[in-house]
């Protein structure tokens, strides 16, 4: 009788290991993870990118934004719902939203935003540069920063000869 519930018990593991319908696999086939690591959108402030979008293209530049601006909007949607994507040390999760906005501040001058986008497989990624530039001066004026105290930036001398300088 004890020997009986073992093989009972053991059966009944087998068969609940092979399914109850013929012996078939009652599991589901696996659905392998998404490799697309592009972007289907990226805006910036609203500014126009140039070139113009595409999910291939991968390094863009905007208009100039003026003195005043301390902070840009960086607007994102991954071509996969199932990506993730990085903005300049901020992760932002597109499975569960699907857009992702951040808030990236700006000095004055040049300004680089790295976008990394990683596909759900967690390995495939595609890198997009955004090149931002804000003016110095007040009205998009292009004002260079005051010199160091104590540096010479006065011109000892210039020549012109036959439209050459010297």
């Amino acid at each position: 009788s004890r020997v009986r519930s073992l093989a009972l018990l053991f059966l009944a593991l087998l068969l609940g290991s092979c399914g109850s319908s013929g012996g078939g696999s009652s599991e589901q086939p696996v659905t392998p993870l998404g490799t697309d690591a592009s972007l289907s959108s990226l805006s910036i402030s609203d500014q126009t990118l140039f070139p113009d979008f595409d999910p291939s293209d991968t390094v863009y530049q905007t208009e100039s934004f003026d003195s005043g601006t301390s902070n840009v909007v960086v607007d994102v949607t991954a071509s996969d719902a199932g990506a993730s994507v990085r903005i300049v040390g901020e992760t932002i999760d597109l499975a569960s939203v699907g857009r992702a906005t951040a808030n990236v501040p700006i000095s004055a001058g040049p300004n680089r935003v790295d976008i990394v986008v990683t596909a759900e497989d967690g390995t495939t990624t595609r890198t997009y540069t955004v090149g931002i530039f804000r003016s110095w001066g007040p009205d998009g004026v292009i004002v260079p920063p005051e010199p160091p105290l104590g540096s010479d930036v006065s011109l000892s001398a210039l020549l012109i000869d036959d439209s050459n300088l010297y």
